[in-house]
């Protein structure tokens, strides 16, 4: 109660499409990129998770990694003001916290501005996430796993992804770090 869903997330938590008029993930992607002489990246349509070239972005990991977002994994507080969706806590921001400080759920707006810039203090915590760090072998800590918080505010990268730290690279960290590179 009390908490905000995303779309798809709510009707699988409901059993039912609460909105069937709805689409409760859409995704689009740019058919030009890379054709049009104004960017050098273009897609990768293989399969096989290994583009040949560092311009070739892979479709399959965009779209994995953008639904992962659709399902739920980003914030709906402002990550530049802190204040929280029609002031509710969001599911995702019950999942996070300021490692020495606290969940971010129950911080006022200036404290949960603070954790999203806080590089390496900033986890995503619980039984399902501990249970699940055994594949990972860098950016845990604390039976945690460190969210990307860098020092400077990324609006549509900090607190959504994981931490640059995260290895080996999983979806929700593979498209923040070619962005930083």
């Amino acid at each position: 109660p009390s908490t905000l869903y995303p779309s798809a997330l709510a009707d699988k938590v409901a059993g039912m499409d609460l909105d069937p008029g709805f689409d409760d993930i859409r995704a689009r992607f740019n058919l030009n990129l890379g054709s049009s002489g104004s960017c050098d990246l273009d897609f990768y349509l293989g399969l096989d998770a290994n583009p040949p070239t560092f311009t070739d972005i892979d479709l399959v990991a965009v779209a994995l990694h953008e639904l992962g977002h659709g399902l739920g994994f980003a914030a709906a507080f402002n990550v530049s003001t802190g204040a929280e969706g029609l002031g509710f806590d969001d599911v995702y921001e019950l999942g996070l916290e300021q490692h020495g400080v606290g969940p971010l759920a129950t911080m006022a707006n200036a404290g949960r501005v603070a954790a999203t810039k806080d590089d390496g203090n900033l986890h995503f915590v619980g039984p399902t996430v501990t249970a699940a760090l055994g594949v990972l072998t860098a950016g845990v800590s604390g039976g945690h796993i460190q969210m990307y918080a860098p020092t400077t505010l990324e609006p549509g990268s900090s607190v959504s992804h994981f931490d640059l730290d995260v290895s080996p690279d999983e979806l929700q960290r593979a498209l923040a770090r070619r962005a930083a590179e």
